[in-house]
């Protein structure tokens, strides 16, 4: 994050102390600094020998790297009082918001981590774990999506002060899109309640919090054919099936492929009774799969259009365990992962961890 020293901060006459400790602050949490060469200079002048060319060569060093940083959430560090809105901080505030780490939210630590640091290139994923290690970038679990929503509501309806402003700034959420019982296609209530939420801005902030709501259902639905091909090879009959069902269907019915519900399959569209009626659903043996099938009525969309077999081959969904390829997939797959996840997701992966990467 760019963080802007004000002329008024370089003032001579109340020592330099209080510059000096915010930008090596600065330095530690990852944040380049921007200040003015000529006013620099000055105030250094006014410094003992060694100090004042050390502080001089880093600030330097720091405005050399101002064109890596995004500017849209960058703030000003004044001598005077502090105006959010304008994106201008005093040096109290200053310090409590530079020495927070950006928080990032997500439903299920572990799972959901591994998927954002598979959809990462190389790159991007030395950034994140450099952040971590430094204390500048904090992972927290949600507990779902409905615990995840309670945190977010917190920060914005509890009590206005500085401590839960800056965390409201300091933090990034990005939550399943889940899917509506009558419209698989949609997400469901909770999330579109969780996206509001996020949206809101106080009046007096500069931006809202970051966020993002999946396009597909949940992230087992970004794992690409090839790996899940190669994985259900090695597990039965009925998951390759399900494997391949799920590729003819992600080639004429991509809306369709987006909503199945991946480890527990087309039954999940059903309530738990309809679900624990049916026998078959797991079975290597497809005719047994298919009688399953044909017993289930008032299908939600989109799948009354999709053929029945289909339907058949993909009732009982991957397993639990299918989540793990995020973690077991060689890096061979990654560029395959960074492929499926901007077919459809209006955004490329890259731009998509940026969006994170920007607010550290």
């Amino acid at each position: 994050m760019r963080i802007d020293f004000d002329d008024g901060l370089f003032d001579p006459t109340k020592g330099p102390l209080d510059v000096l400790g915010l930008l090596g602050l600065c330095v530690r949490m990852g944040h380049v600094v921007g200040s003015r060469e000529s006013v620099v200079a000055r105030w250094a002048s006014e410094l003992s020998p060694a100090v004042g060319v050390a502080a001089e060569d880093l600030f330097a060093k720091h405005r050399e790297l101002l064109g890596t940083v995004d500017n849209k959430h960058a703030i000003m560090v004044g001598a005077g009082q502090s105006d959010w809105s304008n994106k201008t901080l005093g040096l109290e505030d200053a310090w409590r918001f530079v020495r927070t780490p950006l928080e990032v939210l997500l439903e299920n630590e572990r799972g959901d981590w591994l998927f954002l640091r598979r959809i990462a290139t190389p790159a991007q994923r030395q950034i994140l774990d450099d952040a971590i290690g430094r204390g500048a970038l904090a992972i927290r679990q949600g507990g779902g999506i409905g615990e995840l929503k309670k945190s977010v509501d917190a920060l914005h309806d509890g009590p206005e002060e500085l401590g839960t402003r800056v965390r409201r700034l300091r933090t990034w959420v990005m939550f399943d899109r889940d899917a509506d019982p009558n419209d698989n296609r949609n997400p469901d209530a909770v999330a579109v309640q969780t996206a509001a939420a996020c949206s809101k801005r106080v009046a007096t902030d500069p931006w809202h919090l970051g966020f993002h709501r999946l396009k597909r259902r949940h992230i087992e639905s970004y794992i690409p054919d090839r790996l899940l091909r190669k994985w259900t090879s090695r597990k039965g009959h009925y998951l390759q099936a399900a494997a391949q069902g799920l590729k003819d269907l992600r080639s004429t019915n991509a809306d369709a492929a987006d909503s199945l519900h991946m480890k527990g399959g087309l039954r999940m569209a059903f309530d738990k009774a309809i679900r624990d009626g049916l026998t078959h659903a797991s079975s290597p043996n497809r005719e047994r799969r298919r009688g399953d099938e044909a017993t289930l009525v008032d299908w939600p969309e989109p799948w009354p259009s999709v053929l029945s077999d289909v339907r058949a081959d993909l009732l009982a969904g991957f397993g639990g365990d299918v989540a793990s390829l995020y973690r077991t997939a060689p890096p061979g797959y990654d560029q395959e992962f960074r492929a499926e996840f901007g077919l459809r997701e209006g955004t490329s992966a890259n731009m998509f961890v940026n969006s994170l990467l920007e607010r550290i």
